[in-house]
Formats: C-alpha cells, sequence, structure tokens
C-alpha cells in the first residue's frame, strides 16, 4: 500500500486568504487508500472536502492524530464521525489534534477520490 502525498493549493496573495491553507491528496484508491499525514499544530478550524467516485461501499475516513503515531476517527459538530461514503464537505469538531489524514477503509476498483483540508490558523 503506498501513500498519497499532500499538494498544498497555493492561494492568491490578499487579505482574505491570510492564515489559509488548503491542501490535496489525489488520487486516493483501493491500491493507494491513505493520505500522506499533515502536521497542521496551531489551526483553529479545520474542514474536509471530498470529490470523486467512491465505488461500490467506498469509505473515506478522516483521521487525526496527536503524536503521528495513534489515529482515530474525528468528528464532524454534531458528533458523527467523519467516515464519508459520498462526496460533499464537513467541518472537523477537534482543535486539539496536530496530525491529520484521509484513509480509504472499502471501495472498489474504480474507487477514485480527492480529498481537501482547509486550515484557518
Amino acid at each position: 500500500m503506498a501513500t498519497v502525498d499532500q499538494t498544498p493549493i497555493v492561494l492568491p496573495v490578499g487579505y482574505k486568504y491570510r492564515g489559509c491553507n488548503i491542501i490535496s491528496w489525489t488520487p486516493l484508491t483501493l491500491a493507494n487508500p491513505g493520505g500522506a499525514p499533515l502536521d497542521f499544530p496551531g489551526a483553529v478550524m479545520k474542514s474536509v472536502a471530498v470529490f470523486g467516485t467512491f465505488g461500490a461501499g467506498g469509505n473515506l475516513a478522516i483521521q487525526g492524530s496527536p503524536d503521528g503515531s495513534n489515529w482515530g476517527v474525528l468528528h464532524d459538530p454534531q458528533g458523527n464521525l467523519l467516515n464519508l461514503t459520498a462526496a460533499g464537505s464537513r467541518l472537523i469538531s477537534e482543535a486539539n489534534i496536530r496530525w491529520v489524514r484521509p484513509l480509504g477503509t472499502a471501495g472498489d476498483g474504480t474507487t477514485s477520490l480527492t480529498c481537501f483540508l482547509f486550515v484557518n490558523f
């Protein structure tokens, strides 16, 4: 299983983009389901957006870790686990998580996803 590297998206220079970072992982597939962990200490707000083909039973878990070794699925503000089975976006409620990564936990040969992480400081 290979890890998909993250790609930073460069935003135009301007006051409304200060402190905002956008990172993407693509393609997340059944053969390469994991995104390389991203270290973002001190982030105030995080949200995630996922697009693409989930395939049969596809699931993308958004995981977090305080130390880069122990991982768990993060939550949205309503307390739901961030196990995404359809395209869309969600806020991440955990503020004390330093490391974040997407991990495909189910799918088929057609699964091919792009995950974006939006982080504000």
